[in-house]
Parts: structure tokens; C-alpha cells; sequence
């Protein structure tokens, strides 16, 4: 379970309904503040999500009291993905991932048609594989972790990843500030 401490780090360090960055963070601004709430489930396609990866998914929305942003498992044992978001000011997604110490495993730059940055992290054991993607849109940074128990389909897990956060950079609203 040593994999799953910076999936639960970046989560942490993200809010579905928060509106500010850490304040420790020198790439957030107290501005972040007039920023809008933000459900990232609201421009997700799930049907879409699970035909690519080949497992029924429902949405979680969480309650107006206790937000969240979930792809939940029709089938106990198949994959999960939850969501996240952080607004961000100076330095963009760099300097939010360097902020969020969010480099254990395999990194990579990946295109995103309409995101302005995307980066994925992927951790593979021989009973997990955890995935996680970072999408930003102009002040917005969106994330979105993926865990799947063996016998997993790396390949699936990564074209689910890669669609959601596609989905969630085309319905990304704009920055305010």
C-alpha cells in the first residue's frame, strides 16, 4: 500500500468544492477565493468512460453538504476513479505538481485538446495500478485518480484516464480572475 500514500496526498491537497489554494502553496494567490465552485462531474460522460473501459460505472455527486466527484464501480472489485480541483495562479500546473510532491511514479506530459498542460502518473503494481491525471485550463486545475485491482487492463485504465480528462477540459468554466 506504499502507492497509495500520493494518491491520498493529492487528494488532500485538493477540494471538490474548494475554492483556495494551501496557503503554503507559493503558486496560489488569496484571489482564488473569487473564484467559482466547480462539480467536475457535471461534464462527465460516464456511459462513454465505461465503454473504453469495458466495466459499468455510476456517478457519485456526493450531498450539497459533503460534495465529491466519483466514478463508482457497478461491480465490486472493478475500477474507481474520483475527481478533484484546485484553482491556481502562478506557475500553472508545474508549480502545482511540484506543490503537491505529486512525481511518484511514472510522469508524463500528455496532450489534451483545449487544456493548456495535462500530465499523467502511473504506478503499477502486480495487484494495483493506480493512475493519476492533471488537466489545467487557464487558472483551473483538475485531477482525476484511478485505482484498479489485478487482473487490471493498463491500457483500458489509461484511455478511461485520458477520455476524463479530456471530458473534464472541454466543460472547464472560465477563470474569473
Amino acid at each position: 500500500m506504499k502507492y497509495l500514500a500520493p494518491l491520498v496526498l493529492l487528494l488532500a491537497l485538493t477540494g471538490c468544492g474548494s475554492s483556495s489554494a494551501p496557503s503554503s502553496s507559493p503558486s496560489s494567490t488569496d484571489s482564488a477565493a473569487s473564484e467559482p465552485a466547480v462539480q467536475p462531474c457535471d461534464g462527465l460522460d460516464a456511459n462513454a468512460v465505461a465503454t473504453v473501459l469495458g466495466s459499468g460505472l455510476t456517478v457519485s455527486k456526493g450531498t450539497a453538504d459533503d460534495p465529491e466527484c466519483a466514478l463508482l464501480p457497478k461491480r465490486k472489485g472493478d475500477p474507481v476513479f474520483r475527481l478533484n480541483y484546485q484553482w491556481w495562479f502562478k506557475g500553472g500546473l508545474d508549480a502545482a505538481f511540484q506543490a503537491m510532491h505529486a512525481g511518484k511514479g511514472q510522469v508524463s506530459d500528455i496532450k489534451v485538446p483545449g487544456a493548456d498542460a495535462a500530465k499523467l502518473v502511473v504506478q503499477a503494481t502486480p495487484k494495483m495500478l493506480f493512475i493519476s491525471g492533471f488537466v489545467e485550463n487557464d487558472n483551473l486545475i483538475q485531477l482525476v485518480n484511478g485505482e484498479a485491482l489485478a487482473p487490471y487492463s493498463k491500457a483500458r485504465m489509461l484511455a478511461a484516464t485520458k477520455l476524463v480528462l479530456g471530458q473534464l477540459s472541454k466543460s472547464a468554466p472560465a477563470s474569473q480572475g
